[in-house]
């Protein structure tokens, strides 16, 4: 059901004063990364789970960054229609070329922090989830969005998160970006998620149904 009806039902009810404006806000979720490590060409067997830092490189020994949140926070987005998605990282050291770009993908099989290699990686779909521009600067946010269909297949099936690349691309100089971790020891800079989600019907309804019985029982007190 629609704003729009919900508001006219309550106008039929008498609650709600003809011309006054009602808006539902989104709902807004903010998800804190639960396991990331990155994995690097040059030393294959080399795990990266514990670095305060993620690296990742176009060239000279390849380095791709992995994220994962977790299952049960995920949880508290079922059944909800999700309306946006944006990953945020911050950057504190880069060299890039103009036009460069991290690309992020959604990742297909399994892996951990503590484990994952190069040699080991797991599968990611080729296709692009969402692209970033680097930018000259330290302690600067980067986002990736637009993927809540991917948040959406997280929620209700399998969730084994993102994977960060920008492999052989070909722009002018080397790509390398390195972003804090959830390892970092200033939480304020660490990887998360941010969701927003339409308003909740069930909450929307309740509001409704209230606003009727208040409605009732003002103009049963005039009578």
């Amino acid at each position: 059901m629609g704003k729009k009806v919900f508001v006219l039902l309550l106008l039929a009810f008498g609650f709600l004063p003809a011309g006054l404006k009602v808006s539902f806000a989104d709902q807004e979720f903010t998800f804190i990364v639960a396991q990331d490590a990155w994995v690097n060409e040059s030393n294959p067997d080399e795990n990266y789970g514990n670095n305060t830092y993620l690296s990742v490189k176009d060239r000279s020994g390849l380095a791709e960054a992995y994220l994962r949140f977790s299952d049960a926070d995920l949880g508290l987005l079922k059944g909800l229609q999700l309306t946006s998605a944006t990953l945020f990282l911050n950057q504190y050291q880069y060299n890039y070329s103009a036009g460069d770009q991290i690309q992020l993908h959604k990742v297909v099989s399994d892996w951990n922090e503590g484990e994952i290699t190069w040699n080991t990686k797991p599968l990611y779909e080729t296709v692009i989830l969402s692209s970033a521009n680097l930018a000259e600067g330290n302690n600067m946010w980067r986002e990736w969005q637009g993927f809540e269909n991917c948040v959406n297949s997280w929620v209700n099936g399998q969730n084994y998160g993102l994977v960060l690349e920008n492999n052989l691309d070909g722009q002018g100089d080397e790509l390398f970006a390195r972003f804090y971790s959830s390892e970092s020891l200033t939480q304020d800079v660490r990887p998360f998620l941010r969701v927003t989600a339409a308003p909740e019907p069930v909450s929307c309804l309740l509001f409704l149904v209230g606003g009727a019985s208040f409605a009732a029982v003002r103009k049963l007190r005039k009578k």
